[in-house]
C-alpha cells in the first residue's frame, strides 16, 4: 500500500535535509518529477498512466527494502541481526541500506553504539501478539549481555529491554536467554 501524500511529506522534509555530494543524482531525478524541498508535489499535474507508474515504482521500491531487510538480516539465536544506521559516511549512498534503516527503525543507534534485535515470531515459530500475551526476554545464569563504555570510568549494560512485539504494547526484560510468552 502507498502512503497518499508520500511524495508531499518527502518534499516538505528534504528543505531540512541539505543534500550531500552523493545526493545529487538522486534530487535531480526527485525534482524531474516535481519533489522540490519546500514544495507542494502536484500528483494532479501527472497522466493517469504517470500516476500508475509512479505508484508502481513505490510498490517496486518497498518490495526491494523488504527483499533486502529479508536477505540482509542475520539470525543468531532466533534474533535477526544488522547494522542499517550511521551517518552520511556510513551510508556512501547506498539508498537501499539507507531505507531499510528507516524502516527498520528510523533513529537508530550505530551497531557499535547498540544492538536492535527484531524479531516478529516465538524460537518456535509462533507469531508474537502483544494482544494476547505479555513476553520477557530472558538471558541464561553468566550468559549476560556485555557492557559498553559511557565515558571515562562508566559503564552500563547495553539496552535490551525491548522485545517488540508488532503493537509494542508488551516488553520486559530479566536476568535468565530468550523471549517467551
Amino acid at each position: 500500500m502507498v502512503e497518499a501524500n508520500f511524495f508531499d511529506y518527502l518534499a516538505f522534509s528534504l528543505q531540512f535535509a541539505p543534500p550531500g555530494p552523493e545526493e545529487k543524482e538522486i534530487r535531480a531525478k526527485l525534482a524531474s518529477i516535481g519533489v522540490v524541498p519546500g514544495r507542494k508535489f502536484d500528483m494532479g499535474a501527472f497522466s493517469p498512466e504517470q500516476k500508475a507508474a509512479l505508484v508502481e515504482g513505490m510498490e517496486a521500491g518497498r518490495k526491494k527494502i523488504k527483499d533486502f531487510l529479508a536477505t540482509r538480516l542475520k539470525v543468531i539465536n532466533g534474533w535477526k541481526m544488522g547494522s542499517y544506521f550511521g551517518d552520511r559516511a556510513f551510508y556512501e549512498g547506498n539508498w537501499i541500506l539507507r531505507s531499510a534503516g528507516a524502516e527498520a527503525g528510523i533513529y537508530g543507534n550505530e551497531s557499535k553504539q547498540a544492538a536492535y534485535p527484531p524479531t516478529k515470531v516465538l524460537p518456535d515459530g509462533t507469531p508474537l501478539d502483544g494482544s494476547k500475551h505479555n513476553y520477557t526476554l530472558t538471558f541464561a545464569e553468566g550468559q549476560y549481555p556485555s557492557v559498553l563504555p559511557v565515558g571515562k570510568g562508566t559503564w552500563q549494560p547495553p539496552v535490551i529491554a525491548k522485545a517488540e512485539s508488532g503493537d509494542r504494547k508488551s516488553r520486559g526484560s530479566t536476568r535468565s536467554g530468550n523471549l517467551r510468552s
